[in-house]
């Protein structure tokens, strides 16, 4: 992009980020490189912040239309439960997760799928959902084009930071 990388400093991390940031300086012609002193736990204490998510997916190939909502349910319940099984493995309980179920849908004939939130379980929001972020993608919607929901899927997200072997520390800090 035409940018003079030679008079920036390098900032160098991650668990080997130390041995290798030398060699990517001269490579660059790089003269400063800074490793902080922590800079090997910048991983590990980012890993340890994140989140716990699981999420399962199942292909369908469903017209979108309420004939077919109760089997939507069903495999939204089946994969709810594969999610809720590694969320407790992981030491999440049920009522401290966040669910969402989302449709992958597309016009019939087409190969693009658009993520949309199943919320209610409702299949007109659904298709007004999808028509919204499918103009919002391409800048056009189909008047008259079935609706085809590829893929059900069912995330579930941890309200809590802390894993089955982590604890609260309730300790002073001084």
């Amino acid at each position: 992009r035409g940018h003079d990388v030679t008079q920036y400093l390098l900032n160098s991390f991650g668990g080997a980020g130390g041995q290798h940031a030398c060699l990517v300086a001269d490579a660059l012609g790089m003269t400063s490189v800074l490793i902080h002193p922590m800079s090997g736990l910048l991983s590990a204490y980012g890993i340890g912040k994140a989140t716990v998510f699981a999420s399962r997916q199942k292909a369908v190939l469903l017209p979108l239309d309420s004939s077919n909502l109760g089997e939507l349910k069903s495999v939204a319940m089946t994969l709810s439960s594969a999610v809720l099984e590694e969320m407790t493995s992981q030491g999440i309980s049920d009522d401290a997760c966040a669910w969402q179920s989302i449709l992958h849908i597309r016009y019939e004939g087409s190969d693009s799928t658009l993520p949309v939130t199943f919320a209610g379980f409702d299949v007109t929001v659904a298709k007004t959902e999808f028509e919204a972020a499918h103009k919002s993608q391409f800048g056009f919607i189909y008047d008259n084009r079935a609706l085809v929901v590829e893929t059900v899927e069912v995330t579930g997200t941890g309200a809590t930071s802390r894993g089955k072997d982590e604890t609260v520390q309730d300790a002073a800090p001084f």
